[in-house]
């Protein structure tokens, strides 16, 4: 299980989703996954692949970047 407090990507993919106005059935249904994942991705019981998370931004409308720091 990924740390909350460390990489909140649940968190942000709820935040947006709900910014956007998606339920997770239709979130779900643009990515081409089940709602359950979606639901586990946002409740951060699974540490999902960059292809998945990738995949789900680009859903919503949005690109993913990633920094080492």
């Amino acid at each position: 299980m990924i740390e909350n407090e460390d990489y909140p990507i649940g968190n942000i993919v709820k935040r947006v989703r709900e910014e956007k106005g998606l339920t997770q059935a239709e979130l779900a249904d643009l990515v081409g996954t089940s709602r359950a994942v979606i639901g586990n991705l946002e409740s951060d019981r699974y540490s999902p692949t960059i292809k998945t998370i990738n995949k789900v931004a680009k859903a919503m409308g949005l690109s993913l970047r990633i920094t080492f720091e």
